[in-house]
């Protein structure tokens, strides 16, 4: 199994904004600094816990079709397409009948439909390419479902939506006097970014890569990240 990264993530979990806070400093001298730290934390904190922080899609290579196909990088958003080149050579594309979608797992799993079995698949390298979109991101919005006042939702507009006041079913994100736009940024859990945020800071603070003292990392700091951590696939 290989992957591939096809679209990398529009946004980052932090903004400048959020790391003056932290470190208590104007840094809008340091702006492509400071958005550079972001980016790399947050690669790190996607090695370390396995998992794609932000909406981005990826492509999972695999020789031939195994019974239970495990996707990387949690939380799973959607299966955007099932390739295989089939005996003949010629590419086929699944029918998203044919297969169905465990997302009650977590990583999540590609499994063959009741009564469905995987195709036969010719014998070469890559012969089956699954295109997947993950992240972690706000739940769609639901035109039938009534919002409480801090609600998140994503539109179908792209954008992310939070209910300013109590909303009414039908209350489209649309409605300024209702809603208000937040960054998808907010949908990355807060233990993520506060453990994101202190690696920024202290890289911020050494500049070289060598540390001013001697003092050793708080014990929680890595702890931020224990309970994210993806153990298999």
């Amino acid at each position: 199994m290989a992957f591939k990264l096809i679209t990398p993530p529009a946004v980052e979990p932090l903004k400048v904004s959020d790391v003056e806070a932290q470190i208590r400093a104007d840094l809008s001298a340091e702006t492509a600094l400071i958005e550079s730290m972001i980016a790399v934390v947050r690669e790190r904190a996607e090695i370390i816990t396995r998992r794609a922080l932000i909406t981005q899609t990826w492509e999972i290579t695999l020789d031939w079709f195994h019974q239970d196909i495990t996707l990387p990088f949690p939380p799973l958003q959607s299966v955007t397409s099932v390739k295989y080149i089939d005996t003949e050579g010629i590419e086929q594309t699944l029918s998203a009948n044919d297969y169905i979608v465990d997302t009650d797992s977590e990583p999540a799993r590609l499994v063959p439909a009741y009564g469905k079995e995987w195709p036969w698949t010719r014998r070469q390298p890559n012969a089956v390419r699954i295109r997947i979109v993950c992240g972690y991101s706000f739940p769609l919005f639901d035109a039938e479902a009534v919002y409480p006042v801090g609600a998140q939702a994503k539109y179908i507009d792209g954008l992310s939506y939070r209910a300013k006041v109590a909303t009414a079913a039908g209350d489209l994100p649309t409605d300024t006097a209702k809603w208000e736009t937040v960054s998808e940024s907010e949908s990355v859990p807060q233990s993520i970014r506060q453990w994101m945020l202190l690696q920024i800071a202290s890289m911020h603070e050494n500049r070289e890569g060598v540390s001013k003292d001697s003092m050793n990392v708080l014990p929680f700091v890595d702890g931020l990240l224990s309970s994210y951590r993806v153990v298999s696939f």
